[in-house]
């Protein structure tokens, strides 16, 4: 399986391509090959936050889920700074939410 994210259809900044990111690091994390997600979750986070902005959900969602890989490689502390990063987004309705 190759290292990367891509949309054949879309620009790579494009939030799907975020999306595809998002699927490839939580396949990913699940099997424990963290160094390949991270770079993704990093990725994924900069096309949301430009894409979306950074009050948008899916940045949340996107910070939650790298904060849990950094947990996982036992890099608390930088676990807490992005966890600290989704408390500055509001709370949205579940209905704005776009699928990660």
């Amino acid at each position: 399986m190759q290292n990367s994210c891509r949309g054949n259809d879309h620009r790579p900044d494009h939030p799907d391509v975020a999306q595809s990111c998002h699927y490839l690091t939580n396949l990913y994390q699940y099997r424990g090959r963290y160094a390949d997600a991270e770079p993704l979750y990093n990725r994924a986070l900069a096309i949301y936050e430009k894409a979306l902005g950074p009050e948008n959900p899916n940045v949340a969602t996107s910070l939650e889920n790298h904060a849990a890989l950094l947990r996982d490689t036992g890099r608390s502390a930088e676990a807490n700074e992005m966890e600290a990063r989704t408390k500055t987004t509001p709370a949205k309705h579940a209905e704005e939410i776009q699928p990660v």
